[in-house]
């Protein structure tokens, strides 16, 4: 099944995210997806990163088939998996309801955990907020494997759920470059928060930042919904405590199996509005998703450096300067010449 995700308007200057909202079902039976989870454009390069779900085992983007259109203007794009040659900032933060209700669910969560941070790239940067009367920083975004699963396994459940103030803890950590994403785990509606829904969803949709969310159990899906739409994320929902650890290693396989594509802007582009679309197969899916941005004029190609002047090689000696400048100055002397013999 493809799904088109729906536009957002994003600054090309930064990298931001896009991606897809699935209506709440079975969490394990979506089909393949591809989203747009990073843009940005500096020194007339386009790059965008492109991340699927749902592929079969041993499936992936196939570089060659890319496509890459700036409004209609086909673009020439190259597409690697990322780290391959290119480095790009990546970051991601668990956040995971530790309220009471998770009680008798929570050991699960943290093998869903752990099972994200075995399986999610070296390079990514992973951090860990967790949330119950109030939202804690138990970990900043960090490669440091160990320190994220010495704190995950000290989570303990008490009574309350800040998930407002956890998500914009999250978001506030994540900092303002890269791709950035947070992945979430929740079974209730927010009780603790000092923020609240209409303020977390603007700040998270003004941040760039992606949520992807699993509401589990009693999870709200509608105030989740919201917050997906606005992290342009993914939403799935389960009762299943078994399938929470299938769900974040997809995440983080989704994460792995980022593509980057690289692609020259047009000589002639000017700053302004623009449609970022990418087609791609994999197997025998097509993938497309798209984005509406903006291309500051940082992103706009380097304008040439005037060089000297042409030189006309036919040109003969009376044509040149030098030529011009001594017919001057052999006029003038004429004339003082001339001048002499009048007195």
């Amino acid at each position: 099944m493809i799904r088109t995700a729906a536009r957002r308007t994003i600054a090309l200057g930064a990298l931001a995210a896009l991606a897809v909202l699935l209506a709440p079902g079975s969490a394990l039976a979506q089909g393949p997806t591809g989203r747009i989870v990073g843009v940005t454009a500096e020194n007339g390069q386009l790059q965008v990163v492109f991340e699927t779900r749902g592929l079969p085992e041993g499936v992936s983007v196939d570089p060659d088939s890319v496509q890459v259109k700036l409004d209609t203007t086909e673009l020439d794009p190259d597409a690697e998996p990322i780290g391959q040659t290119k480095p790009v900032d990546r970051s991601v933060m668990l956040a995971l309801d530790a309220s009471e209700s998770m009680a008798d669910d929570i050991d699960e969560a943290k093998a869903a955990a752990e099972t994200f941070l075995d399986t999610v790239p070296a390079d990514v940067k992973v951090g860990l907020v967790t949330f119950a009367k109030k939202a804690t920083l138990a970990v900043k975004p960090t490669t440091q494997r160990d320190e994220v699963r010495d704190q995950v396994r000290q989570i303990d459940t008490s009574v309350g759920t800040a998930l407002y103030d956890g998500i914009q803890l999250a978001v506030d950590n994540l900092g303002e470059d890269g791709v950035r994403s947070i992945v979430l785990l929740s079974d209730g509606d927010d009780t603790t928060s000092t923020a609240d829904l209409p303020s977390t969803v603007e700040d998270l949709g003004a941040s760039g930042v992606d949520l992807d969310a699993v509401a589990f159990d009693q999870g709200d899906t509608q105030v989740l919904g919201e917050l997906t739409a606005a992290g342009t994320g993914r939403l799935v929902q389960t009762a299943d405590r078994t399938d929470l650890e299938s769900l974040f290693e997809e995440s983080a396989e989704a994460i792995a199996g980022q593509v980057l594509i690289t692609a020259p802007l047009p000589a002639t582009i000017q700053a302004g509005d623009f449609n970022v679309a990418v087609e791609a197969t994999a197997g025998a899916a097509v993938l497309a998703d798209s984005v509406v941005g903006f291309v500051t004029e940082a992103g706009l190609p380097p304008v040439p450096k005037a060089g000297p002047a042409p030189v006309n090689p036919t040109a003969g000696f009376f044509d040149s300067d030098p030529a011009l400048l001594a017919g001057g100055m052999l006029l003038f002397a004429g004339l003082a010449v001339i001048a002499g013999f009048g007195f």
